[in-house]
């Protein structure tokens, strides 16, 4: 279960370097790839520790799954915004990829 875990976090985890890597332009695409490494490690920890706190004040995981939902749809939204305003994104995926 943890591979799996691991696995399937590593892809959502790559969606948002995607999603970054097409706001970007080509001059601070590594200044901002590392910025959203900084938030997804930060997001883990805090959840981690978010999810620790409610098992041992409420006795129960189902809190942090109630605050991490409302989070994880927001991120959805914000994703889906980016989507829809960059029809086209700033660079085509293909560049600075060796032919």
């Amino acid at each position: 279960m943890a591979l799996l875990g691991a696995w399937f976090g590593s892809i959502n985890f790559g969606a948002l370097f995607q999603l970054a890597s097409r706001l970007a332009a080509v001059e601070s695409l590594g200044t901002l790839l590392g910025f959203v490494n900084f938030l997804g490690n930060l997001g883990a920890v805090l959840f981690t520790l978010l999810f620790g706190w409610s098992k041992d004040t409420l006795g129960s995981f189902g809190w942090g799954f109630a605050i991490l939902a409302p989070l994880t749809a927001l991120t959805l939204a914000a994703g889906l915004r980016i989507l829809s305003e960059r029809k086209k994104p700033r660079r085509p995926a293909w560049e600075g990829y060796p032919s």
